[in-house]
């Protein structure tokens, strides 16, 4: 069970929550519609923790284990996500990406993701209606139709990266280390404002590429595996039988 339970703090929502059970670990993530397989062996140690506000939401996540993950995130939110600089390259959306890309999901799109044993990121949130607000309140362009179908990587600068992340770490440790009304307003400002000011300015700066696409032979074949096994878990295939197909 989970070592600790939810928080509510008006009006900033809070959940902090460790795991060793993959089912009640799939369970927190259950607001993104995701299928979870655990890609080696050993005991499972993870933790989650969500700063919700009505707009917006932070997410920091992190286990021990390889998982592959196939879905999509959130419904009707725009959801941007960071790896840690200690993480490396991971594969996502058929593509090798690292700690200087900054990741665009979408409710529709098809993401995919193997993470290494160590995995740590940071994912960020927000309604289309409040980036439309923030984009108003401070002149920003925004164009958010490239990024609806998800699967967007973003080549940014490495400081920028790095500057993104520091923000987010103390965002993380400001819900364990502020309390109070004043400890509350700042969180809230830089979540809904300070963070997605930050994110657009970075989306206008950088448009979509695809020149991180990575869809050759072991892609595809890794995909096939994939779907025969789902469509043969109740018969429990072998892997050669999985390798012929």
């Amino acid at each position: 069970m989970p070592a600790e339970t939810t928080i509510h703090e008006a009006p900033i929502q809070v959940a902090r929550l460790t795991f060793s059970s993959f089912d009640h670990f799939a369970e927190a993530a259950g607001h993104w519609d995701l299928e979870w397989q655990q890609l080696d062996r050993g005991r499972l140690e993870a933790s989650f923790l969500q700063v919700a506000s009505g707009s917006a939401t932070f997410e920091r996540v992190a286990f021990n284990r390889r998982f592959a993950q196939r879905g999509s995130s959130p419904s009707g939110r725009l959801t941007l996500g960071l790896i840690e600089n200690t993480v490396g390259e991971i594969g996502w959306c058929r593509k090798n990406v690292s700690t200087d890309n900054l990741l665009v999901f979408s409710p529709g799109g098809d993401n995919e993701c193997v993470s290494r044993p160590g995995f740590r990121g940071h994912l960020v949130s927000f309604s289309e209606e409040h980036l439309e607000q923030i984009a108003a309140d401070f002149e920003l362009p925004l164009n958010l139709g490239p990024y609806r179908e998800g699967g967007v990587a973003l080549q940014i600068d490495p400081d920028e990266a790095e500057d993104l992340r520091r923000r987010l770490r103390h965002l993380e440790h400001a819900v364990t280390e502020f309390s109070g009304t004043a400890g509350r307003t700042w969180i809230r400002h830089q979540l809904e404002h300070e963070i997605p000011v930050r994110l657009l300015r970075l989306l206008a700066a950088d448009p979509p590429q695809t020149s991180l696409r990575v869809d050759g032979f072991k892609a595809r074949a890794a995909r096939m595996a994939r779907d025969y096994i789902d469509a043969h878990a109740a018969d429990a295939p072998a892997i050669r039988d999985v390798c012929r197909a």
